[in-house]
């Protein structure tokens, strides 16, 4: 800062909001000395005096001396000539105050450096190994629960099948029994007819089953996955407030904010719909191939090359689609930095 704003920091934070309270100012700026209780001077990481400022002025240590030789020689000289013990300590701030100045504008002479730009962002490429799904919903519930999940989607889907192959069981009873009773019909004896209390109670149990179990899959699964977003959220925030320093001097503001926002949100609302849809839509075509194949066998032909077909689909998809999406998050990254810094920098802006 110049030295107006370090005036205005030191009276206004140091000696003023922080007064009570024990604060240790490094500094070369020899006019704060006075205000200080306890003076140490460090040279080359060992301390070469101690005291209050008194103390430090009566023993005629030279304090100049110990800011460096080239601010030292480009001091100009006083005009009594005064060898450099007898100064005092506000001589001293002054001729600190004017090679501070220098210091300055030579540093306007001094070639430039090359600006380091931010890294760019990394992002993940290829296939996603089954690791990474498990470490998500391992997130979110134990293992007990996991496996729990999974019965109960089982049990729903089996449920919801069983009701088609219940069905279609009632329409095939009551066909036999249509023709059992036309056959005794032309023999004079009474016809019989099916117990249709059974068979609707039946029906009726299996979709009752069904649509237990059905709230009760999405109820966990919403559950396990809105739970796993939170972990992962509390984990990354812990994890930043446990960064380092240079963690925060490689990724801009911008950055992280976009992980706090746009990718958590992914995870909070697209991704639990997602999982829950592929879970069901999973599960029903299992089960339409399974009743299909049990009726008609011969439906597996084309059932095979029908899978080869969406497998190279989904391959293709997917490489794609995930190189597409980390592209997207990592440029939006930079709008987030720009807004960031235009934000914080609002004042000089207007």
């Amino acid at each position: 800062v110049d030295a107006e704003v370090g005036r205005h920091l030191f009276e206004e934070c140091i000696c003023g909001l922080l007064k009570n309270k024990p604060c240790i100012l490094v500094t070369h700026q020899l006019q704060y000395l006075k205000a200080a209780d306890q003076i140490l001077v460090l040279k080359e990481g060992h301390m070469v005096a101690r005291g209050t400022y008194t103390e430090l002025q009566r023993s005629g240590l030279d304090f100049t001396s110990l800011l460096g030789n080239e601010e030292e020689e480009e001091q100009p000289q006083s005009p009594q000539d005064v060898p450099p013990r007898s100064r005092t300590v506000s001589e001293m701030s002054s001729v600190s105050h004017h090679s501070s100045v220098n210091s300055i504008k030579d540093g306007d002479h001094l070639p430039t450096e090359a600006v380091q730009t931010v890294p760019e962002e990394s992002r993940s490429q290829g296939t996603i190994g089954m690791k990474m799904y498990v470490k998500y919903l391992r997130a979110g519930a134990n293992i007990v629960v996991l496996l729990f999940a999974v019965l109960v989607n089982l049990l729903a889907q089996g449920s919801y099948v069983m009701q088609d192959w219940w069905l279609a069981y009632w329409a095939g009873e009551q066909e036999k029994l249509s023709s059992t009773n036309s056959s005794t019909a032309t023999n004079g004896t009474n016809s019989t007819k099916l117990d249709l209390g059974f068979y609707l109670g039946v029906y009726g149990g299996l979709t009752a089953a069904t649509i237990l179990l059905v709230f009760v899959r999405n109820l966990l699964l919403f559950s396990v996955l809105v739970k796993a977003a939170q972990s992962l959220h509390n984990s990354m925030f812990n994890a930043i407030l446990r960064a380092p320093v240079r963690f925060f001097d490689i990724n801009p503001i911008g950055r992280v904010l976009n992980w706090f926002s746009k990718d958590i949100g992914q995870v909070d609302s697209m991704l639990p719909w997602t999982f829950t849809d592929f879970i069901q839509v999973f599960l029903q075509i299992l089960g339409v191939i399974a009743v299909a194949a049990s009726v008609i066998p011969w439906i597996l032909i084309p059932v095979v090359p029908l899978l080869g077909l969406f497998l190279f689909l989904r391959r293709y998809f997917l490489q794609t689609s995930r190189d597409v999406k980390p592209l997207e998050s990592t440029t939006r990254s930079p709008v987030f930095s720009h807004l960031s810094s235009s934000l914080q920098g609002l004042w000089t802006i207007r």
